[in-house]
């Protein structure tokens, strides 16, 4: 049976917009946590679960990466990472506390709004337009990025209750996020790392086994 040009045409239209779309799907899937550190500051940003985050913890695992990024456009910070990560492009708009790749090998952090073909990386928590501006200053900013580390013995001896709490599977994927201490019963079998953000003190990271 011959299957007639025009319609071959549109089923490829459709396998395109399909794998688009499973694209954008597992770029919006949460994954891990990262800290930003700029001028005295440090932010905390849910990456996203990719090839590109995925390489990028394998980075950050083996210490923290200190880049230097520059003012464009008036929306966003952006400098070169140095190295290249996995590229998942999809035509985005982003928002203040975005953070994505471009063209493979340069991070940005946005202050504002732009429309172009980007890898979502994550996003900046609780992150607003005028808070960003003021945290990354004017013109170029050196920034830190790292994974949380775990809190000391002596930070640990100043209880407080956590503003969330999250847990990540061994493998760095997001499974829950929680205001103050979340409920840990409900998770399955398995090995899984669990953090804690403080209003006054590092974040506390620690391994568990259920």
């Amino acid at each position: 049976m011959r299957i007639k040009p025009q319609l071959l045409s549109l089923m490829a239209a459709g396998l395109v917009a399909s794998s688009n779309s499973m694209a954008q799907s597992n770029d919006n899937q949460p994954g891990y946590a990262m800290t930003i550190t700029a001028n005295g500051h440090t932010m905390t940003a849910t990456m996203h679960g990719n090839d590109a985050t995925e390489a990028l913890r394998q980075r950050l695992d083996d210490g923290g990466l200190t880049l230097r990024l520059s003012d464009y456009g008036d929306f966003e910070k952006v400098g070169a990472l140095g190295f290249t990560l996995p590229r998942s492009d999809n035509r985005t708009t982003t928002q203040p506390g975005d953070i994505v790749l471009h063209q493979g090998n340069q991070i940005v952090i946005f202050y504002g709004s732009n429309t172009w073909d980007y890898t979502r990386l994550g996003h900046i928590d609780n992150a607003t337009a005028e808070g960003l501006r003021q945290t990354l200053g004017e013109g170029d900013v050196t920034v830190t990025l790292a994974l949380p580390e775990a809190s000391s013995v002596a930070d640990a001896g100043q209880a407080s209750p956590p503003l969330y709490t999250e847990v990540y599977t061994a493998n760095g994927r997001m499974v829950l996020r929680q205001q103050g201490e979340a409920g840990l019963d409900r998770l399955e079998r398995g090995h899984y790392i669990v953090r804690k953000a403080f209003a006054n003190r590092q974040a506390e990271t620690k391994k568990i086994t259920k």
